[in-house]
């Protein structure tokens, strides 16, 4: 297992975070995986690993980071029993955060900087390294 693992998209917040993960050396390019369900990612140029499957993802994290649009997350189908998320999406209560991923805890965070330029799901998630 590695120490990080994410799920990112090109455009909008989770592609922000995992760029500036990589930028301040947070995390090795080669420990960071991207969900992405076009198949590509630009940080896979960089040495991150793309893998299109969503619980292949959240089952290698402890903490799974999601950013994708409301209206999109009905149709994430995950399930994080025993991890922490992180919610960037607007709009969705922490109750039902746990409801459909049946994670253990949930954080909602809310990035202010910027709208979303893409329709592209990302989701990012992190495991602890040891």
């Amino acid at each position: 297992m590695r120490p990080w693992e994410s799920l990112a998209e090109p455009a909008g917040w989770g592609g922000s975070i995992a760029k500036a993960v990589l930028a301040k050396g947070l995390v090795p390019s080669g420990n960071l995986v991207i969900s992405n369900r076009s198949g590509n990612h630009p940080l896979v140029q960089q040495g991150a690993s793309l893998v299109t499957d969503n619980q292949d993802l959240v089952d290698r994290s402890d903490i799974v980071i999601i950013a994708v649009r409301p209206e999109q997350f009905a149709s994430l189908n995950i399930n994080a029993t025993g991890k922490t998320v992180i919610s960037l999406m607007a709009g969705i209560t922490a109750q039902a955060i746990a409801a459909q991923s049946l994670a253990s805890a949930v954080v909602r965070a809310m990035p202010t900087m910027r709208r979303w330029k893409s329709s592209s799901p990302l989701r990012l998630g992190i495991v602890r390294a040891g």
